[in-house]
């Protein structure tokens, strides 16, 4: 129901919409919640104050592919620049779940691309010998998309 509310959504950003979509995030089947992860993308806007948030509590959840999803979402919806979430993203370089370090990387190099602070954390994951190999190859990706290498 909610992919298909989101399809019918004329314009994104609408409150009616949104809320709705957001409050199945709480869902307790995996699938649902990652749907609904896809919706928001289709029905919020970037910055939207009621999806990021609730995106970010995910960010929590125990299982790797809702986290993973979450940090996927914020790439999108999340607004550039903003200190806060670019902390929050970056923590998630670490997690014990590799696609979403990958994924982190990305994300981070998207949010924070015009930012110094993150192209040097994103190159100390790239230089990290403990890392995974495909985090580090992820964030060496991400440098040759933001410093031109």
């Amino acid at each position: 129901a909610v992919t298909t509310l989101a399809e019918l959504v004329p314009c994104k950003g609408d409150e009616d919409v949104v809320g709705p979509v957001v409050s199945r995030l709480g869902d307790c089947e995996a699938m649902v919640r990652s749907a609904v992860l896809e919706s928001l993308l289709k029905v919020a806007h970037e910055g939207d104050l009621i999806a990021v948030p609730a995106i970010l509590e995910l960010l929590e959840h125990q299982d790797g592919r809702i986290r993973l999803a979450a940090v996927e979402a914020l790439g999108q919806l999340a607004p550039k620049n903003d200190a806060s979430i670019i902390s929050t993203v970056a923590s998630f370089m670490e997690d014990r779940h590799t696609g979403v370090c990958c994924t982190a990387v990305q994300v981070l190099g998207h949010l924070g691309a015009d930012d110094a602070a993150c192209r040097a954390r994103i190159r100390a994951r790239r230089d990290d010998l403990v890392a995974a190999q495909p985090v580090r190859a992820a964030a060496a990706f991400v440098l040759g998309e933001t410093e031109g290498c």
